[in-house]
C-alpha cells in the first residue's frame, strides 16, 4: 500500500538523497585524485591528498562519513513508521539534517583549501551558519519555554 508523504516530507527525501549522493561520490573520488604509480614511497590508488596533508585527509574522510551516515538516516526516517511521535521524528529530522550540513561544510573546507588565507570566506561562511544554527536553537527553546509557561 502506497502511503501519501507530505510536501515537507518530499523535499527532506529529496535533501537527502542529494546529499547521499554526493558525499558517497566524494567518497569514491577525494580530492586531490589518487596516485597513478608506485614511486617515492606511496602506492598506486592511495589518495594523494592522504600523502600530502594527513590531517586534512582525515579532517575530510569524517566530515563526507558524518554527512553521508546522516543522509541516510534521513532516507530511513522518512520512509519508515520506527518513530511514531511526530515532535521526536521532527528534531531527530533537524540533528540529522544539521549533521549533514556541517558535515558537508567541513568536507568542503578541507578537500578545497590549501593555504588559510586562501580559504578565509569558506571559514566565516562557515560560522556564521553555525551561528545561525545556534541562534536558531536558542529561539526555538525559548518559545517551547514559553508555550509551556503559559499553558
Amino acid at each position: 500500500m502506497l502511503r501519501m508523504i507530505s510536501r515537507s516530507c518530499a523535499h527532506l527525501l529529496l535533501l537527502g538523497i542529494l546529499a547521499a549522493t554526493v558525499t558517497f561520490q566524494a567518497g569514491l573520488n577525494p580530492p586531490g585524485g589518487f596516485w597513478t604509480d608506485n614511486s617515492d614511497g606511496h602506492i598506486a590508488g592511495d589518495p594523494i591528498l592522504e600523502t600530502i596533508s594527513p590531517k586534512r585527509y582525515k579532517a575530510f574522510f569524517y566530515c563526507n562519513a558524518t554527512a553521508f551516515v546522516a543522509s541516510l538516516a534521513i532516507i530511513i526516517l522518512l520512509q519508515s513508521q520506527l518513530i511514531t511521535i511526530h515532535a521526536m521524528k521532527r528534531y531527530v529530522l533537524q540533528t540529522a539534517m544539521t549533521l549533514v550540513l556541517f558535515g558537508l561544510m567541513g568536507a568542503y573546507v578541507a578537500g578545497s583549501s590549501r593555504k588559510f588565507s586562501t580559504s578565509i570566506y569558506v571559514f566565516v561562511l562557515v560560522l556564521l551558519v553555525f551561528a545561525y544554527v545556534v541562534l536558531h536553537i536558542l529561539y526555538e527553546r525559548a518559545n517551547l519555554l514559553l508555550k509551556k509557561k503559559k499553558i
